[in-house]
């Protein structure tokens, strides 16, 4: 299970991965680690670091309306989530992982 202070240390590792945090590589773009603010911006709201894995407050339906109103967020010039002040899109990259992963682990 993924906790906060796994987060943070998945976090720095990919920060040094060849000077990650400065200019990126080709392997993994820097803008991929500001989808970690979604998942810090849910800690702050109050929800358990896996509790999305667990199943806790995630349904695919929701999850699934979740993506399509971030989506249409993106696709209509918004480029602010109102309560987090993050990009939509990075709520829609963070929930289709959630999704992804759940799927991988064989929980429906």
């Amino acid at each position: 299970m993924i906790t906060h202070s796994i987060l943070r240390y998945i976090k720095a590792d990919l920060e040094l991965h060849n000077d990650f945090k400065s200019s990126g590589s080709p392997e993994y773009p820097a803008e991929f680690l500001d989808v970690f603010k979604v998942i810090e911006f849910g800690l702050k709201k109050g929800y358990a670091a896996d509790g999305w894995l667990k199943g806790e407050k995630f349904d695919h339906k929701s999850n699934h309306a979740s993506m399509c109103r971030h989506l249409a967020e993106h696709y209509m010039g918004k480029l602010e989530d109102d309560e987090s002040k993050l990009n939509p899109l990075l709520h829609l990259a963070c929930r289709a992982l959630m999704a992804y992963t759940v799927q991988q682990r064989g929980k429906k």
